[in-house]
């Protein structure tokens, strides 16, 4: 028999699921309900390292045995997650880079609009310098 099962603990268990999105790293499908499956199957294991997310189809696959069905394996698991972790990052990076791209262009057109209209004053205004406004009251 194998060892009792721990829980996970929640500061491991909430850094896991960010890191992977809070998506299954075997389907990828956004939305499913998802556990943490750990990987050398030691369920008191709870390093970062060992712990994959996976949907409930995908870790029901990880735990079929004997018969002509095909095991999701240890190290299947842990090429899907790797990959899922590269990709969840290049995805993260690329968005900053967006939203910084988006916030320098909008503090360029929002500069470039209030100097065009700083630059033009209102119908009917004359500014008057107050040296000429001294001049004009003598």
């Amino acid at each position: 028999m194998g060892k009792e099962r721990t829980p996970v603990p929640p500061e491991v268990s909430a850094e896991v699921l960010f890191l992977q999105d809070h998506t299954c790293c075997v389907c990828r499908e956004p939305g499913k309900a998802v556990q943490l499956h750990h990987i050398d199957e030691d369920p008191t294991h709870h390093s970062i390292r060992n712990l994959a997310v996976l949907c409930f189809d995908d870790h029901d696959r990880t735990q079929v045995r004997g018969g002509f069905g095909k095991r999701l394996l240890s190290a299947e698991v842990e090429q899907y997650r790797d990959d899922w972790l590269e990709r969840v990052a290049q995805r993260r990076a690329k968005a900053d880079e967006l939203a910084v791209a988006s916030a320098e262009h909008w503090a360029a057109e929002t500069k470039q609009s209030f100097r065009s209209k700083s630059m033009i004053a209102p119908a009917g205004c004359l500014h008057k310098s107050p040296a000429s406004t001294a001049k004009s009251s003598l």
